[in-house]
């Protein structure tokens, strides 16, 4: 890919270019160029991390095998609000030319919980060196999770962005555009308090490379397994979590009584 070759001709032309990429591809990018160039904006995103492009391309195969004979879909929506958005209600919608389609919540739809569980990322996204509020873009973007409990009003359940503005360029742009936005301005930890993808790196399972080598060999069936196994373990770990707490609080009624 020469995205950065093509960025800055562009620039040198003396163009406007606006690039949207990961928090490291616009650092990249501004490396590659070594000169600030007035007439290019640039937007990163809350990133969790990006998923092997190995893993994505078989589950893409896995699901038009399974749902369309083999012939692939025309139209891949990761983020579909048919079921909603607020409270984490969005889908993964697969749609076909014949007029099939697959959908699944995100907590339950198989890649989404292999992406979200950090068993498929990227090595170097578990020690990302580029989260935090501070960022070398003009602006950040990203879902504002727990709007539902900071500003209500503003959650319509299509969905609800953060904007971080971090540049004197990115102030002058949301200033000039702002008449056409409904927004209210938030405290930066609650905008990304439900959000922990703005400031922290998502730790790699120990799974990760047990799951990687299940799925280079399509055996979709097994990992299904391996993560049932653990969201097994999981929901048992949270019951004697509950289970200890609230012998906790019956001992301390009781000592209180005496």
């Amino acid at each position: 890919n020469n995205i950065f070759q093509k960025v800055k001709k562009v620039l040198q032309e003396n163009k406007e270019v606006l690039f949207i990429g990961t928090p490291c591809q616009v650092s990249g990018l501004k490396s590659f160029l070594k000169i600030p160039y007035d007439t290019l904006y640039t937007i990163d995103f809350v990133c969790h991390g990006v998923p092997s492009p190995m893993a994505w391309k078989s589950y893409v195969n896995l699901r038009a095998d399974t749902d369309n004979d083999g012939i692939y879909p025309e139209k891949i929506n990761l983020r579909s609000k048919h079921t909603g958005w607020s409270r984490y209600q969005y889908s993964n919608l697969y749609e076909y030319s014949n007029g099939k389609k697959y959908s699944a919540k995100s907590g339950n739809d198989l890649f989404m919980k292999l992406f979200v569980g950090n068993y498929i990322n990227r090595e170097s996204c578990g020690n990302c060196r580029f989260k935090g509020v501070e960022r070398v873009s003009d602006f950040t973007v990203g879902d504002f999770w727990g709007v539902w409990d900071y500003l209500p009003d503003l959650d319509d359940n299509e969905g609800t962005s953060v904007v971080a503005v971090h540049t004197e360029a990115a102030i002058k742009i949301f200033h000039e555009i702002s008449g056409k936005l409904k927004y209210k301005e938030i405290d930066i930890t609650q905008a990304f308090k439900q959000n922990p993808s703005m400031l922290y790196s998502s730790v790699p399972s120990s799974k990760r490379s047990d799951i990687l080598d299940l799925i280079s060999e399509a055996k979709f069936d097994q990992v299904e397994a391996v993560l049932q196994k653990r969201e097994a373990r999981s929901g048992l770990g949270r019951v004697q979590e509950r289970m200890i707490k609230l012998l906790f609080r019956i001992r301390t009624q009781i000592l209180r009584k005496k």
